[in-house]
């Protein structure tokens, strides 16, 4: 039996010839296996467009919002949807399902419909969150016209076939009880987003799980809180930086997610015994 492409290599594939950015989101655990485990650019949106728009915390809360929104709509709608992010670009949700249980939704985004549909949207977003309009704009994806949806349609009708192709193949089936799922996803969300503000309730809403569920189910499996793997991953980044940077101490603690350099210093000595500053 010959081996098929993964689903990472697959979407590669599609967004490599169509221009689109095409992410996954899994409700079920479907993408914990082998053959359908994705690297984090097809997981969530981390083009430079996204990166620009969620350099601020106020961006980077409208972001998650719309994202949670969205997800939200998938799962009770069970049916496709496509519209603007609230930066201005144009996507389009496919929920994938067995029967009445939605089991993850493709995104197929990165694109524009209208040019100033997109730069007027985009323009008051700037405005409200104070991410650099001038950057962003010079990011804006080319107009599409009106075949943008037809276009998205067929990339998700795509992806969701060739999931379904490695499920059969492989035998790939959802998680049961949720808990595995749950832990990997809110790992790989922190892996990709520490720089930010994150927080086990926003986290945990974008999963659909209450913070009290979300945080007691990844302390069980990690033996850390939430709050403390972020740290990790930060502390982690920040001894890299102080070992290959010549950046301040507070450019790095900044850099690294931490709001201020005092709880930086705080921590970091806590874990190795010295101050930043002695370390490098």
């Amino acid at each position: 039996m010959n081996e098929l492409l993964s689903l990472n290599e697959y979407l590669d594939i599609l967004c490599a010839e169509s221009g689109a950015w095409i992410c996954i989101y899994d409700l079920s655990g479907l993408l914990s296996s082998e053959q359908t485990a994705l690297e984090a650019s097809h997981i969530y949106h981390s083009s430079d467009f996204c990166r620009a728009a969620k350099s601020t915390a106020r961006g980077f809360r409208a972001c998650l919002r719309c994202k949670t929104l969205s997800n939200s709509r998938a799962k009770a709608g069970k049916a496709p949807f496509d519209g603007l992010c609230v930066f201005g670009l144009y996507e389009l949700a496919l929920p994938l399902c067995d029967g009445e249980k939605v089991l993850a939704v493709i995104y197929v985004g990165g694109m524009t419909r209208s040019r100033g549909e997109s730069e007027e949207r985009l323009r008051r977003m700037c405005a409200a969150c104070g991410a650099d309009t001038d950057t962003l704009m010079s990011l804006l994806p080319p107009e599409r016209g009106a075949d943008i949806k037809k276009s998205a349609y067929g990339l998700a009708k795509a992806a969701e076939s060739y999931l379904r192709l490695l499920m059969h193949r492989y035998d790939i089936v959802p998680h049961t009880g949720g808990v595995h799922f749950l832990t990997r996803e809110m790992t790989l969300y922190a892996n990709e987003n520490f720089r930010g503000k994150v927080g086990l309730a926003s986290v945990a809403a974008r999963f659909s799980y209450s913070e009290k569920y979300a945080g007691r189910v990844f302390k069980r499996e990690t033996g850390m809180s939430f709050a403390r793997y972020v740290n990790e991953k930060r502390l982690e980044e920040a001894e890299k930086q102080l070992r290959e940077s010549d950046k301040s101490i507070l450019e790095i603690a900044l850099d690294c997610g931490f709001e201020n350099v005092t709880y930086f210093n705080r921590l970091f000595k806590r874990k190795h015994g010295i101050p930043p500053g002695k370390y490098r």
